[in-house]
């Protein structure tokens, strides 16, 4: 397996029931019917989504780089963290 390669499909993304992040939409650049779905984050609290992903049969083992584009809707100082957590769930 190449570096940098996908080995992780996304099957759904769920808002937990307590601290979710809200589900929102924003309008797109390219026309006027265009709609983006997002997620909202509160800048002044700890919030939380979840993706429930399937590891693809070409991962050899070894570390996993997550990439998330993201983008702050009003922020103009502080701090950004994110963290990520894989469990493994029997079939």
């Amino acid at each position: 397996m190449a570096s940098g390669q996908s080995v992780v499909q996304v099957l759904d993304v769920q808002i937990p029931a307590a601290n979710g992040a809200a589900l929102t939409a924003r309008a797109g650049g390219s026309t006027p019917a265009e709609r983006l779905i997002i997620y909202a984050f509160d800048a002044a609290a700890i919030e939380y989504i979840d993706f429930k992903c399937l590891l693809l049969p070409n991962y050899g083992g070894g570390g996993l780089t997550m990439s998330l584009p993201w983008i702050a809707a009003t922020a103009t100082s502080g701090v950004c963290r994110w963290g990520c957590c894989c469990q493994a769930v029997g079939r």
